[in-house]
């Protein structure tokens, strides 16, 4: 099982099955790939990486999805490049 593999099933995918939403800070940016390749039908990916205004807009709009009884989107991930 390659790193990425793992980060994503043994650590970021539990969390969002749990809590529904996760917020990952990578400064760095070394997960940047690894969380934007999770995104699907079922689980919004949100990069705010070129701008923080608008993917803050479009972060307001899928927790407003989520909320909804028949939502297709299940859980939300935030990717931050920041501190």
């Amino acid at each position: 099982m390659s790193i990425q593999t793992f980060m994503q099933q043994e650590v970021l995918l539990p969390r969002l099955k749990r809590h529904g939403v996760l917020v990952v800070y990578d400064p760095a940016r070394h997960y940047r790939d690894l969380c934007l390749n999770l995104a699907s039908e079922e689980l919004k990916v949100i990069d705010a990486t070129d701008s923080s205004i608008e993917s803050r807009e479009e972060a307001i709009r899928a927790l407003g999805e989520l909320g909804q009884h028949d939502a297709v989107v299940k859980e939300l991930l935030i990717y931050v490049p920041a501190h």
